[in-house]
């Protein structure tokens, strides 16, 4: 179920003269849009502001923890913050993380020892172990974590004959504000034609899949972003556990996909079992594969996270009584920019925003434990 979140207690009257918006809570106003409160008027000039998306998925998704200190000994021995130093956005941090990854294994094959734990995966590793596409998923997971990022780890499979099952990854990106797919075992992310950096979550491959056998999609591979075409296709790139790439049947394995409910993978297995959810349809109906629960909505399963969602109510004469509700992993903190100001401020999740004439604007995110900040969301209006 998709919810609105509004904080109760927000109630904001109005006048119902022509150009005013009849609303309850100022945030929900749009472009354009005037409101009388008791020391003036109000006008809304621009507004990012979006509604946060929770669901009985989110709530019983298990994140890993900032206090475990396995994180820290993950991120510190093997010195993962500098592996993405070089990258100037969140995005070019995550495939250089990515590729990290992808190269540290050196062999591909049935795995030398049964653990979804990344520092026994990554000795094993260091010891001539092999290992197989799960356990390529479970350490991109887990450095992920450590470096303050959301990831959860998915199943696979397709529906035509000769594949394999896959275990991948996806990421919450604070820069694109979605779950975007990035695969560790062949160092790739994958968009649609005509919408570059517009990156894919593993539904939206799977639509690609059922539309046209995905001849739309574009692979990115490496930590170089080098762009693939259908036409371009097989691409194989050299790792150090061989040759991996994405070829036409690729696509293919996005026809089932089976998410995790539980990423404290540092203490835990990769678990598929029965408290996890599934996407199958119409279209993959008589498949035999895993029984889970289907969301009745595909927006169930694809929440949003780190957004600071604000509720903004009259209060005396010139001042606005702002609240923030977020979804966010290890949350530390909502901060705030007032005008133009440069520097964040930290604030509590309700404040009081003193209005000046002329123009007004409150853009506000949320940072969590590991120093992260979220997309930012902002108000800009015009009082007089």
């Amino acid at each position: 179920m998709l919810r609105k979140l509004l904080m109760p207690g927000c109630f904001l009257l109005l006048a119902c003269a022509p150009g005013f918006a009849e609303s309850k809570d100022i945030a929900g106003l749009k472009k354009g849009e005037k409101a009388a409160i008791t020391g003036g008027t109000i006008e809304i000039l621009s507004i990012q502001n979006p509604d946060l998306i929770k669901s009985k998925f989110s709530k019983r998704f298990k994140y890993e923890s900032f206090d475990n200190p396995k994180l820290k000994e993950l991120r510190t021995k093997y010195k993962l913050e500098e592996v993405i130093k070089s990258g100037k956005t969140e995005y070019e941090r995550m495939c250089l993380l990515e590729d990290w990854v992808f190269h540290y294994f050196k062999k591909f094959d049935q795995p030398t020892k049964a653990t979804s734990n990344a520092l026994e995966i990554l000795k094993m590793v260091e010891d001539g172990g092999s290992a197989f596409c799960i356990q390529y998923g479970a350490v991109f997971n887990s450095c992920a974590y450590s470096l303050g990022w959301v990831a959860r780890v998915f199943g696979m499979k397709a529906i035509e004959p000769g594949l394999t099952e896959h275990t991948n990854v996806e990421m919450w990106s604070n820069q694109y504000r979605k779950w975007i797919v990035m695969d560790p075992t062949h160092n790739y992310r994958l968009a649609k034609a005509g919408n570059p950096g517009v990156y894919l979550s593993a539904n939206e491959a799977r639509e690609e899949y059922f539309r046209n056998k995905g001849k739309d999609i574009v692979i990115y591979a490496g930590k170089e972003n080098k762009k693939y075409n259908y036409s371009d296709l097989p691409a194989k790139r050299p790792g150090a556990a061989g040759y991996f790439g994405f070829d036409e049947k690729r696509t293919e394995q996005f026809a089932l996909l089976l998410f995790t409910s539980d990423m404290r993978l540092l203490d835990n297995k990769v678990d598929y079992g029965s408290d996890n959810f599934m996407i199958n349809d119409e279209r993959t109906k008589g498949f035999k594969w895993h029984k889970r629960e289907i969301p009745g909505d595909i927006q169930d399963i694809y929440w949003t996270l780190g957004e600071a969602k604000m509720q903004v109510a009259a209060g005396d004469k010139d001042k606005l009584e702002v609240s923030f509700t977020t979804e966010t992993p290890n949350f530390d903190t909502f901060v705030i920019k007032m005008d133009d100001g440069k520097e964040w401020q930290k604030s509590s999740e309700k404040f009081t925003w003193l209005l000046h004439k002329g123009r007004n604007k409150l853009t506000a995110t949320v940072r969590n434990k590991f120093g992260v900040y979220g997309p930012d969301n902002f108000i800009e209006l015009e009082f007089k």
